[in-house]
């Protein structure tokens, strides 16, 4: 993007789908997550001290200070070149308005959520330096609580592993691997279940040794057949039920600050996926069925179905980098919730307040747009260096930090792509299965001689693989 913002631009910005950014634009199905911005060259201008000053400055009374051009209280934005407060685009989009008409003032402050964001980087951001002037701002806003010093170090840390999977990512990223052979019939040898005896005497050579340290990568299109409603989808049922809340773009149903003030098109997808009546696949019977034989190391998964947990998997081999409809907070005070009165809610159409604070809504354990991911998924990227085989399977790898894990693996471990289309692999080890995942994973386990049940593919209503279906 420009260094410059025309006014083109920020109408853009505030009122369509050109407000995302590409990463946004391309998250597949739901529960897509995108990360902030780990090296934003606008905020590196600014004066740290001043900016220090103004965060060490803050009070209650400061968070609840007015709209300097309509005086609305709530949702408001304080710019960090002029402090100048404004609202934002759900009110009367204000800082917007500032920014157009002040190009250098593209850095802004939440005081809603604690998120930073650039408006020439049109996307979140974050740094060591913004780590440290959101926890000011957390003692400010939750009654000058300190907090737990190990926390602080787990978070520390978890910025630390992002920054580092953001550098390898770029460094990696278009580069020409030296391509081994590595064929299906080798994929095929190593799976098949072996004896003791045959176990002993294998060599070295990835080509002829069977793989027990197996790694899943695995997104939406695993869930596709399991009939898991896609709401981007003109003609599906949820699709025309969200239409009469008329969002503003349809990632804005995984914004939270959209989620705050309209949280009902959130709980209606919600009260939908629930009674959508979906049921593992195929691919995800494999993922567990890898487990029962004691060879899978782990599945780390874009979904939030969990219906990896449904096929078999135990929770501890699953890692939902973008969360899960388990457990539930409370967006304002971030207290665990009753995750059985949200359900309750949701099927009720109604919205499931805090118990605590009274004003929060509730929200199941789900990644926003700007969210960070669970500690989780960085707790267990270590264990990556340890797979001797990974799976690759419906993901178009854009969205970061899940992108950059297919870099972490040691190069002469073989990678299987199970897709539509190849998103960009380039490794020495490399497989590509194009075409129907189930498809494709059926004939694998038929090949190595691995039962498994019929199951039916049931796709969601509308759309064309539905259609397909019913021909």
């Amino acid at each position: 993007m420009s260094s410059e913002i025309s006014k083109t631009d920020l109408s853009n910005l505030e009122s369509n789908t050109d407000s995302m950014s590409e990463a946004q634009k391309e998250a597949q199905l739901i529960g897509f997550a995108v990360e902030p911005k780990l090296d934003c060259p606008h905020f590196e201008q600014l004066n740290v001290i001043t900016l220090t000053e103004v965060f060490n400055d803050m009070t209650l009374e400061t968070l609840n200070k007015p709209c300097k051009t309509c005086n609305h209280i709530g949702e408001n934005w304080i710019c960090l070149h002029c402090t100048d407060i404004f609202c934002s685009r759900y009110i009367n989009k204000d800082m917007a308005k500032h920014v157009e008409s002040n190009q250098e003032h593209c850095l802004v402050f939440s005081f809603s959520d604690g998120s930073f964001w650039c408006y020439k980087c049109d996307n979140y951001i974050s740094n060591k330096t913004i780590k440290d002037l959101q926890k000011t701002f957390s003692k400010v806003k939750h009654g000058g609580q300190e907090s737990n010093e190990e926390e602080e170090e787990k978070e520390d840390d978890i910025h630390a592993i992002a920054a580092q999977l953001l550098q390898m990512h770029l460094n990696k990223k278009g580069q020409d691997g030296i391509q081994e052979e590595f064929t299906y019939q080798n994929l095929i040898d190593g799976l098949r279940d072996i004896s003791p005896d045959q176990e002993k005497n294998q060599d070295d050579k990835y080509n002829n040794r069977q793989f027990n340290r197996i790694v899943f990568l695995t997104g939406a299109g695993i869930s596709v057949s399991a009939g898991i409603p896609d709401f981007r989808t003109p003609g599906s049922g949820l699709y025309s039920q969200l239409q009469k809340y008329k969002l503003p773009y349809p990632e804005a149903i995984f914004e939270i600050n959209y989620f705050k003030h309209h949280p009902q098109p959130f709980y209606t997808l919600c009260k939908e996926f629930s009674s959508c009546g979906s049921h593992f696949t195929s691919s995800h019977f494999f993922i567990a069925e890898t487990n029962r034989r004691n060879r899978l190391l782990i599945n780390f998964s874009q979904n939030i179905d969990g219906l990896e947990l449904e096929a078999g998997l135990p929770e501890s081999k699953l890692v939902q980098a973008h969360g899960h409809f388990r457990t539930a907070k409370c967006v304002n005070c971030k207290k665990v919730a009753d995750i059985e009165l949200f359900n309750e809610a949701v099927k009720n159409d109604k919205i499931c307040y805090c118990k605590e604070c009274e004003e929060g809504i509730v929200k199941p354990d789900i990644v926003f747009f700007g969210e960070s991911l669970p500690q989780s998924f960085f707790q267990q990227i270590d264990s990556l260096n340890k797979a001797d085989l990974v799976f690759v399977m419906g993901t178009s790898l854009k969205v970061f930090p899940f992108a950059a894990l297919v870099d972490l693996f040691k190069e002469d471990v073989p990678i299987v792509l199970i897709n539509r289309e190849n998103p960009g692999i380039k490794r020495r080890r490399f497989l590509f299965l194009e075409g129907e995942i189930d498809d494709n994973v059926e004939k694998i386990m038929k090949d190595i001689s691995w039962d498994f049940p019929e199951i039916k593919r049931t796709y969601p209503e509308g759309t064309v693989l539905e259609k397909k279906q019913n021909l």
